[in-house]
């Protein structure tokens, strides 16, 4: 069994008590968690769906409805998780740091989890395919660059090959975000899409997840502590 998450968001000119009143407090049969666990709409494939809505503060004193959506899925293809960082370094100075020379600069501040980047073919671009070598108990993986966006400090890459992916899965898909954070900081946000062979099923554990973003928010760590310990770098 998999999972695919998907999220949107609708806003209303009504605030978010009275929203909230209305639309949850005195919907028929709707929380603001709530699942289906039952019915043809599952079809043969969907063992359930489960659904948390939250309603903030909106523009012009409105509200801003957002729903996320799990789909739990009998025939594994893709399982995707999503988590947040983060960091009192400027987006822009922790692009220019954990994107643009990441190939540099995480061997240096993590030795022990990546010893080395080295690109394979590409001139760094879309497209691009790099060879990383871990330190930790992976030997290697094959990575490339899907897409690059540095006015909106987005990023999307892929891991194509390689033993971190095991017998079961075909690739390994993260979009990369960078938005502005509270107090001139940022955020990172990452969505992972983990890609089945065929329809394999893959069980990745709650414990394995959190290892994952264990993983990534070390890394993102310890990038923002070489920017503090190095002001004067990656200012341009």
């Amino acid at each position: 069994m998999g999972v695919i998450t998907y999220e949107h968001e609708v806003t209303s000119s009504i605030p978010p008590a009275k929203m909230w009143n209305a639309y949850v407090i005195d919907a028929d049969n709707l929380t603001p968690k709530y699942s289906i666990i039952e019915g043809d709409a599952l079809g043969d494939d969907l063992e359930s769906i489960s659904y948390d809505v939250k309603i903030e503060a909106g523009p012009d004193g409105g509200s801003v409805g957002k729903e996320k959506a799990k789909i739990q899925n009998l025939i594994m293809g893709v399982i995707t998780y999503e988590h947040e960082v983060t960091s009192s370094i400027p987006p822009a100075k922790m692009w220019n740091a954990y994107i643009e020379d990441a190939d540099n600069l995480i061997p240096k501040v993590l030795p022990q989890a990546i010893k080395s980047v080295e690109t394979l073919e590409g001139d760094g671009g879309v497209g691009t395919v790099k060879c990383v070598t871990f330190g930790s108990q992976f030997k290697s993986v094959k990575h490339r660059i899907d897409g690059i966006d540095k006015e909106n400090y987005s990023f999307q890459y892929s891991i194509i090959e390689g033993d971190a992916l095991g017998d079961d899965l075909e690739s390994i898909s993260y979009d990369v975000k960078i938005e502005a954070g509270p107090d001139g900081g940022s955020l990172c946000k990452t969505i992972s899409k983990y890609h089945t062979k065929g329809e394999h099923i893959v069980h990745i554990t709650e414990e394995k997840i959190k290892e994952g973003k264990e993983k990534a928010k070390a890394l993102f760590k310890a990038i923002e502590a070489h920017l503090h310990a190095h002001p004067h770098e990656y200012n341009y």
